[in-house]
């Protein structure tokens, strides 16, 4: 006997609380919920291009990958804005980008003279920049600089990098604007140099 009001006691409660459930749940002021909205997958807003030469190290890879959700327009990565080596091979070693205006023509690129003093190498930077045009079938045809002649297309670009600036300093990561020599589409890890020297794969 003791069993069965043990029982119902738990069927009146369990009762009690369904009852109080539905009544807040059908409340006029309650929240609509769409069902099919919660249970849909987040879709990308934009697409990070060469996304495969991102920082491996710290915070952002996982800035990027935010940036595809939530960002407003596609980045690129470019060849020597992803990871790069201690030594002097082109177009990703730090010493041969170090040399441009120096030891061989172009402009000079870069303060860092070996891996120690760059994040690029620590594998806890990239350069980004916005892109300005695709081809048919979505590759990248145009990226902005920040350096066109045309006022109107240069005014542009600063905007929108100063836009993935403001973004990645939300995000706790470090823009190249506020460096002595402006690097606008430069972002990186504030902890860098506590990330060892990247390792160049065996071709």
């Amino acid at each position: 006997m003791g069993d069965r009001s043990v029982i119902f006691a738990g069927l009146a409660a369990g009762a009690l609380v369904l009852a109080v459930a539905a009544f807040f749940a059908l409340r006029s002021d309650a929240p609509v919920v769409d069902p099919v909205s919660v249970a849909a997958p987040r879709k990308k807003r934009c697409k990070v291009h060469n996304l495969h030469r991102a920082a491996k190290n710290g915070r952002v890879r996982a800035f990027l990958d935010w940036w595809e959700y939530n960002g407003d327009f596609d980045l690129q990565i470019p060849s020597t804005g992803g990871v790069r080596y201690d030594d002097a091979r082109e177009p990703d070693g730090q010493r041969w980008l170090f040399a441009s205006g120096r030891t061989r023509p172009g402009p000079i690129v870069t303060r860092a003279e070996s891996g120690d003093e760059a994040p690029h190498v620590h594998d806890a930077a990239n350069d980004v920049h916005p892109v300005r045009q695709l081809t048919a079938g979505g590759a990248v045809a145009l990226i902005y600089l920040g350096n066109e002649s045309d006022p109107v297309v240069r005014g542009e670009a600063l905007q929108r990098m100063n836009r993935v600036a403001d973004a990645a300093e939300a995000f706790g990561l470090q823009s190249g604007r506020s460096f002595p020599d402006v690097d606008l589409p430069h972002i990186q890890d504030p902890q860098w140099r506590k990330f060892p020297l990247a390792i160049r794969p065996v071709a």
